[in-house]
């Protein structure tokens, strides 16, 4: 059950903001942390992804700046072991041909604007 889990937003965008204001209608704003330049919020602030999260966080949101999301699914998966990871949007345009095996990773992207749809 994800009411006690704590949940790492890294990036705190229009995106991060809607996870975050959906995730306190199951969880309690104190299992919510945020890693972002925006510090223009009311959850518990995370200065830096350090190894130290491992044992505090239960799953991660990557919600930053789409460009900068592979540079970051690198970071969780050296940092992070057997946690789930939703990543907001694609990786990229790209195929990358990185192994990510620390995690379970899902990745939100929402077709429902696309024109063949």
């Amino acid at each position: 059950m994800i009411k006690n889990k704590k949940i790492l937003i890294i990036g705190f965008g229009s995106a991060g903001q809607n996870h975050a204001n959906s995730l306190i209608k199951i969880t309690q704003k104190k299992n919510i942390f945020i890693f972002s330049k925006n510090k223009n919020h009311q959850f518990n602030q995370v200065d830096s992804i350090s190894n130290d999260l491992n044992s505090v966080i239960d799953y991660v949101i990557i919600s930053n700046i789409t460009s900068q999301h592979l540079q970051t699914l690198k970071l969780i998966d050296r940092i992070f072991h057997n946690k789930i990871v939703l990543i907001e949007k694609p990786l990229g345009t790209r195929i990358i041909n990185n192994k990510f095996l620390n995690n379970t990773y899902y990745i939100a992207y929402n077709l429902r604007y696309h024109p063949l749809l």
